[in-house]
This record gives C-alpha cells, sequence and structure tokens, in this order.
C-alpha cells in the first residue's frame, strides 16, 4: 500500500503514525461551496479569467507563483485525507499522475467535511522545519499507522508500522534507523519515502503537459483562516480516469489547500497551514536501534 498522493494528479503526499501523536490532527473549517467540483473550460475560451478581460491563468502560472513563494518557507503543517490509502501518506503531491519522490503532500484532515471523503477516510499529518527536521503521522489504516520523526538523517519510528521493521515491536517503543538504511522496497519504505528527501513545494512536480491548461476561477475561500482563491483544472489518470483539481492559493503565493474529486466524490484533500510559526520537532529521548537487525525486506506488492 503505497503512501504516495502521485496517483492523484497532482502527485504525491500521504503516510504516518503509530501509536498518534499527543496532539489530534488538526481540522480546517471549509464551507460547502469551498467544495464545489472543478469543472475546468477547454483553454482558450476566456473562462479562466477573473475578472473580463484579465489574462487567463494557467496551472503553469500558478505553479510558478507557489514554486516562488515556497522558497521563502521554513516551517509548515500539512493535513492529507483521502479514502484510501493508494498512495505514500505525506509525500507532497506533485500535478502528474506520476508522484515525484519525496514530494509533499497534498490533501487534509478537515474537521465536518462540507463534501465527506469517499469510503473510510485515512488521515496523514506531517510537520516541516526545513532542512532536515519532520514530523508525520498517518492514522485511520490500522497495521500501517504510525508516528515518524526524521531528525539529522535519522528515523523513529512507532506504532504498528514499526513492527514491520522489528516483529515483535510494541507500539508504544520507538526504534531508530539512519534513513539510508531504510528499506526502500518494504512497505515501511514505501510509506516514508516522503521523508527521506527535503520536501518540495506541493506544485514543483507539475507535467509539463499540464502547464498550458487554463484554469477556471473558483473565487474567494477561507480555509484554516487565511483568504484564499480558488482555481479548478482538470487531468486524466493512468488509467483513464478523469480528476478535477482545486487548488486554493493565499495572497502571498503560498498553498492553501488542493482537493481531487471523480465526478462528486471528494477523493483526496490537503491543507496546508502554520507557514513559519515556531515548531518543535525533536528525536525521543530513548530509542532501539535497528540498523544491521533488520529482517529481509518484504516486497511492496505490484499490480
Amino acid at each position: 500500500m503505497p503512501l504516495a498522493v502521485g496517483a492523484l494528479v497532482l502527485g504525491g503526499c500521504g503516510q504516518t503514525e503509530p501509536t498518534i501523536p499527543d496532539q489530534p490532527p488538526p481540522s480546517a473549517t471549509v464551507t460547502p461551496t469551498d467544495l464545489a467540483p472543478a469543472t475546468p473550460r477547454p483553454p482558450g475560451d476566456g473562462a479562466a479569467a477573473a475578472t473580463p478581460g484579465a489574462s487567463p491563468v494557467t496551472f503553469g502560472d500558478l505553479a510558478d507563483r507557489v514554486d516562488a513563494a515556497w522558497a521563502d518557507v521554513r516551517t509548515y503543517r500539512a493535513v492529507f485525507e483521502a479514502a484510501s490509502p493508494a498512495t505514500p501518506p505525506l509525500a507532497t503531491p506533485a500535478l502528474s499522475v506520476d508522484a515525484t519522490r519525496g514530494a509533499t503532500p497534498i490533501g487534509g484532515a478537515l474537521g465536518p467535511l462540507a463534501t465527506p471523503v469517499i469510503g473510510s477516510p485515512f488521515v496523514a499529518v506531517r510537520e516541516v522545519i526545513l532542512p532536515d527536521r519532520q514530523r508525520q503521522t498517518l492514522t485511520g489504516t490500522a497495521s500501517d499507522d504510525h508516528e515518524a520523526i526524521v531528525v539529522d538523517g535519522t528515523l523513529y519510528l512507532r506504532g504498528p508500522l514499526a513492527d514491520e521493521l522489528l516483529p515483535g515491536t510494541s507500539d508504544a517503543v520507538w526504534l531508530s534507523i539512519p534513513l539510508s538504511e531504510l528499506p526502500a522496497e518494504s512497505a515501511a519504505g514505501h510509506l516514508l519515502v516522503g521523508l527521506t528527501v527535503p520536501p518540495t513545494s506541493p506544485m514543483a512536480g507539475l507535467r509539463e503537459g499540464l502547464r498550458p491548461q487554463e484554469l477556471r476561477t473558483i473565487g474567494p475561500v477561507e480555509i484554516e483562516g487565511r483568504s484564499c482563491i480558488a482555481y479548478g483544472g482538470a487531468d486524466t489518470t493512468a488509467i483513464g480516469t478523469r480528476q478535477d483539481i482545486t487548488v486554493a492559493v493565499a495572497a502571498d503565493g503560498l498553498p492553501c489547500s488542493i482537493e481531487t474529486h471523480v465526478g462528486t466524490d471528494l477523493v483526496s484533500r490537503i491543507v496546508y497551514t502554520d507557514f513559519d510559526l515556531p515548531l518543535s520537532i525533536e528525536p525521543p529521548a530513548v530509542a532501539t536501534p535497528v540498523a544491521g537487525l533488520l529482517p529481509a525486506a518484504t516486497p511492496v506488492a505490484r499490480d
């Protein structure tokens, strides 16, 4: 069960925790109109313009704006929610069917959803202090739930997922392993891949074919107390399914949220908050080293 939100058009985020963090995941307040499915118009029809006569906004324009603002980010929190863990949690979604490795997640755990995510949602919360401190928690997947902390190239992991690295490990026990020794083809390696590299802008992996697409301006929305403008676009997955994408961006160019819909169903959502606010990410006081003790990796199932 890969936790990389790459299958979601905007590319990849999602995977997380063990005994769940001490604090519950933050929630976002979204109004029903914020969740209206994006219905992009064909390029050139003028629908993307926010006002009559204004230049249309393309995916490329939006990506460049977000990427530029992201360069100054030092800390942030992202909450990703999806119907099923079809991709690695907390990897950052990159606008493409094939997720960019280590891309920052898209999606978000929201309080009461105006439009519920279909199925039984899992929630991944990622906190980041650039360049080398991250904390990720994943809940709602049972055996893959976990809390993971990365500090100075070392991964600390606890929760059900830790049992895959060292069978018999209690959910409350922290394990430690150098990131360079994390078995890439194991379930843990696949779910934690987003923690192996510094997070990049959520739109850094936008594929070239999407850049010229003119977006529909949905209008102003408020997300977690931030005033944002939402834009709608669309893409097609590798199996031919159309996905509508809604990207909300604040006036400073930083992302507020990214959502994907299939038809009227909200499939995933990520909400970004706490940019450049104080965060504390420290390694646990006690952890069991597992370097050199790992069993042979069990390859992740492939279709």
